[in-house]
C-alpha cells in the first residue's frame, strides 16, 4: 500500500499568510552559497506549499534588450580588474 501525502485544508486568511511565508522562504533560496542548498530550499517550500493547496509558479525575468535606460557595459569609461593577493605562509 502507498503511503498517501498529508493535505491540509486552510481558511482563507491563513492560507494568505502561509503563502506569503512560503514566498519569503522562497525568496532566500537565492542567498544560498550553492546550488544544492538552493535547491533544497525550494524542494522544501514546493513540498509545504503542495500539502496546503498553494501553488506556486516560477517565472523567469524577461530582460528587454531595446530599453535606453539599460547601462551598456562594453563602453565604461574605466576599466574593472580583479587581482588576487596570495596570503602569506606562516
Amino acid at each position: 500500500m502507498k503511503e498517501e501525502l498529508p493535505y491540509y485544508e486552510l481558511d482563507e486568511d491563513t492560507q494568505k499568510l502561509l503563502q506569503t511565508v512560503l514566498e519569503l522562504a522562497l525568496m532566500s533560496a537565492n542567498l544560498q552559497i550553492d546550488q544544492k542548498n538552493s535547491q533544497s530550499v525550494m524542494d522544501i517550500v514546493f513540498t509545504t506549499a503542495h500539502r496546503f493547496g498553494i501553488d506556486f509558479e516560477v517565472v523567469a525575468p524577461q530582460i528587454e534588450t531595446d530599453r535606453k535606460d539599460v547601462l551598456n557595459i562594453d563602453n565604461l569609461p574605466f576599466n574593472i580588474q580583479v587581482s588576487f593577493i596570495q596570503p602569506d605562509k606562516e
